[in-house]
């Protein structure tokens, strides 16, 4: 069984997670590769190139935005062949908000190809808007323990799949844990994807290129000034990243940061990092 990890990871979070598997993989001798979407263009073709259509095991991971998985993320999905006998771990990095029903929406989209789902993770993070600033939502997240409890779900993932275990997780079971929450976050499903409304200060840009770099979409060009383009799934990593704070937003930082703070306290989620698995039928909180 070869094992393909891909993610999404504009603030570095879920990136982390994804080594912490591939460090798994590795002490456990396993055929891998590890591809990042939002550095890796052709991640489609690298996943295809590489499992040449034979059964394989998935983990992939998005930061939830607006309690959804990332759009590059369920593209990927959407684009994969139909894959009986294989088998994929969704999981996603949320910043203290709500963990939303990323997981739920990418299970979905997977069992619907085929895949089996032996395994999930939530994964408590900083908050990828408030890491500039002094006690973010998530401090110091993921951690070692985080780490630690992922890496143990990616051990059980490879004993399940080298016994036979052919078993998937129940998608109810990989819901958001409120009903009543989780069901105004399904009507997100069939809505548009809203995208934050960017301005530039032309006085303030100095052109460095930063935002256009670091765009894990790739929708900013340099035009000569940065031009902000349809892909964008609003991350907002152009406005965290721009040294110059050229880049604006219809609400101050101040005031999101306050909406966001507010948010959490309603939510209130805990445990605040949950891994679920076929071997144990019941969530394991840290």
């Amino acid at each position: 069984m070869r094992y393909v990890i891909a993610f999404l990871s504009p603030a570095g979070s879920t990136r982390k997670i994804g080594w912490a598997i591939k460090e798994t993989l590795e002490e456990l001798g396993r055929d891998f590769i590890l591809t990042d979407l939002g550095r890796e263009r052709n991640s489609l073709a690298t996943i295809e190139n590489f499992t040449g259509g034979d059964p394989f095991c998935l983990f992939i991971g998005t930061p939830v935005l607006r309690d959804l998985a990332a759009a590059p993320v369920m593209s990927l999905i959407g684009g994969l062949n139909s894959a009986p006998q294989s088998f994929a771990v969704p999981y996603c990095t949320w910043g203290g908000v709500a963990s939303g029903i990323a997981i739920y929406q990418m299970a979905q989209a997977l069992l619907e190809k085929g895949f089996l789902i032996p395994a999930a993770a939530r994964v408590i993070s900083s908050h990828s808007i408030m890491r500039n600033i002094d006690n973010p939502l998530g401090a110091g997240h993921p951690n070692e323990e985080d780490e630690e409890a992922v890496k143990g779900m990616a051990r059980l993932v490879v004993e399940a799949i080298d016994s036979g275990d052919l078993r998937s997780l129940d998608l109810q079971a990989l819901d958001y844990p409120n009903p009543e929450l989780a069901a105004e976050m399904k009507k997100k499903l069939s809505a548009p994807v809203p995208v934050t409304p960017k301005t530039l200060d032309k006085e303030l840009c100095t052109l460095c290129g930063v935002c256009a770099s670091e765009c894990p979409a790739g929708a900013i060009v340099l035009d000569p000034e940065p031009r902000f383009g349809g892909s964008c799934f609003d991350c907002l990593n152009c406005f965290c990243l721009c040294p110059e704070k050229a880049i604006k937003l219809p609400v101050s930082l101040e005031k999101m940061i306050e909406m966001i703070r507010n948010r959490s306290k309603t939510f209130n989620e805990t445990p605040r990092t949950v891994v679920l698995s076929v071997l144990k039928h019941d969530a394991e909180p840290i």
